[in-house]
């Protein structure tokens, strides 16, 4: 790790329906701290490319995205571990990422997080005005965990950029009171 004490790594599940902001809520929180952003799904979707997928997010491609992370989770839990790696190479890095944003939908699997690495936090993004994906296990049980943070993205990207703000301002502070 960085030699400089200001700051300590910390880590976040971030979860919400597609289309919430989950990735906008990351991005601002990048302009003003080094974060590294990566998604469950990251080899997933690559796999998913090989068989065929076009890269395109609809009703159809969510379900197979879903089923094929679930069957790779069945085969040998390469979601979970591919988690895991990435945790620990940002834990010992000598790169500057002071925050690890990790997308994770199936709450048991945000619960196995946790329990290994019992100082995430998670967070979920809402929107009332996107409508919820059912049509697959992942995205239909995504508000059935018990968030330690829920971001309200009701009113539009200025006062997201707002709430980006005040969640830096909670976890600074909260990074301070521990040093």
């Amino acid at each position: 790790m960085p030699e400089n004490d200001d700051y300590k790594k910390k880590i976040f599940v971030i979860n919400g329906c597609a289309g919430v902001g989950k990735d906008s809520f990351v991005s601002m929180i990048q302009a003003v701290i080094p974060s590294f952003n990566y998604s469950s799904v990251h080899y997933i979707n690559e796999a998913a490319k090989i068989l065929g997928w076009d890269g395109v997010k609809n009703e159809r491609s969510r379900r197979f995205l879903s089923d094929l992370k679930f069957l790779s989770t069945e085969y040998n839990d390469f979601p979970f571990i591919s988690l895991c790696n990435v945790i620990n190479r940002f834990m010992n890095d000598d790169e500057i990422h002071e925050w690890l944003f990790l997308h994770v939908r199936e709450p048991a699997e945000i619960r196995r997080l946790v329990e290994k690495y019992p100082s995430i936090t998670t967070l979920l993004v809402v929107n009332p005005h996107v409508d919820e994906v059912l049509s697959n296990v992942a995205d239909a049980g995504v508000r059935n965990y018990n968030y330690d943070v829920v971001i309200n993205n009701d009113m539009g990207l200025a006062e997201l950029k707002a709430k980006a703000d005040e969640f830096i301002e909670k976890y600074r502070e909260i990074e301070n009171a521990e040093v």
